[in-house]
């Protein structure tokens, strides 16, 4: 049986990995969506 501690480890990299990228494009988006409002007016 796997301890408890290496499961909570496991599940934490995991959804590290499955977060970072996504919070990455979503920090581009916002960041591009803010310059093209100061363009626009």
């Amino acid at each position: 049986m796997i301890s408890d501690e290496v499961f909570k480890r496991k599940v934490l990299d995991k959804v590290t990995r499955r977060l970072i990228p996504l919070l990455f494009v979503l920090y581009i988006i916002a960041y591009l969506d803010r310059v093209n409002r100061v363009v626009g007016k």
